[in-house]
């Protein structure tokens, strides 16, 4: 943000003859000319948005773990700022309740409001997305209490592909759509169909013995954290390269602490430390997805007779 636009602000809320503010208030101020309620005229004017025909629309990208803590979150932050660097636009669509990615993009720790605030008080999604980045915005979950998310759950139970029908209404300005998807809110997660799964592990026993109950499928396996200097890593990765070709993702990403400093200084991995390994790993499965969706939509475009 510019020194003068922030000067505008401060003026705009009769500031401009305080001598100083804190941090904090810095941070406030700075994200206010950011907030907006961020592309009002894509939407439909009917009630119902238009259905997506074959090959059109932004891909809709869901990745989960396939247990907790495999650092979904910041791989979903990751690739988004990866995505823009090769042209895309692209939303970040938090369905977790747990509400980490707000935090790589220095937004307020305190009470957030987000698409779930929204939901419960009968107002607009859309006035809860945060300009993040440029070509890159950012709908979080928002801040609910223990009951309110359960009731907010058994509101969505009955209202399969919810965000399904929602985010294709965007298909005009938004390319991508990465969904952060929850390990134990089911209703939560079948909001949404997405185009593309990915089911994120580590190479380790608790990830292979969760793999051994079946996988569903239509899903990708993507390897995070990967450390080639152990020797069990090594291993399950040869394995899974062997036995698990058809649906494993070839591109793993690297160990590196450059992802836990992104988030010690509220950054998107990849705005931060661009030349880390794992902005380089980033920078690989963006490229996949880009070729999956190419993939997908030659296969759905119909044939014009010769």
């Amino acid at each position: 943000m510019a020194a003068d636009d922030l000067d505008g602000v401060r003026r705009a809320l009769g500031l401009s003859e305080l001598p100083y503010l804190d941090l904090a208030a810095q941070r406030v101020l700075a994200q206010l000319p950011q907030r907006w309620p961020w592309l009002p005229m894509a939407l439909p004017t009917a009630k119902t948005p238009p259905s997506r025909s074959p090959g059109t629309g932004p891909c809709l990208l869901a990745l989960q773990g396939l247990r907790g803590g495999v650092g979904v979150s910041a791989l979903v932050a990751g690739l988004a700022v990866a995505l823009q660097a090769l042209g895309q636009r692209v939303l970040i669509l938090e369905l977790d309740p747990a509400g980490l990615l707000r935090h790589y993009a220095a937004l307020p720790a305190g009470p957030l409001e987000g698409w779930a605030n929204a939901e419960q008080a009968g107002g607009d999604w859309h006035a809860c997305a945060w300009h993040i980045q440029p070509q890159v915005y950012l709908l979080p979950y928002g801040t609910l209490e223990p009951l309110a998310r359960l009731q907010l759950e058994q509101s969505l139970a009955g209202r399969g592909d919810l965000w399904t029908a929602r985010l294709r209404s965007l298909q005009p300005n938004i390319d991508w759509v990465l969904c952060d998807l929850p390990q134990h809110w089911p209703a939560h997660v079948g909001s949404l169909r997405a185009d593309l799964y990915l089911r994120v592990i580590e190479a380790d026993p608790a990830c292979h013995l969760r793999l051994q109950e079946g996988l569903p499928a239509e899903q990708w396996l993507l390897v995070n954290r990967f450390d080639p200097t152990r020797r069990l890593a090594q291993d399950l990765w040869r394995l899974w390269q062997s036995s698990l070709q058809a649906c494993l993702v070839p591109q793993c990403l690297h160990e590196d602490e450059a992802v836990r400093e992104a988030l010690a200084n509220q950054q998107l991995p990849g705005i931060h430390a661009p030349n880390s390994l794992f902005a380089e790993d980033l920078h690989g499965l963006a490229t996949w997805c880009l070729a999956r969706a190419a993939r997908a939509r030659h296969a759905a475009t119909p044939e014009v007779p010769a």
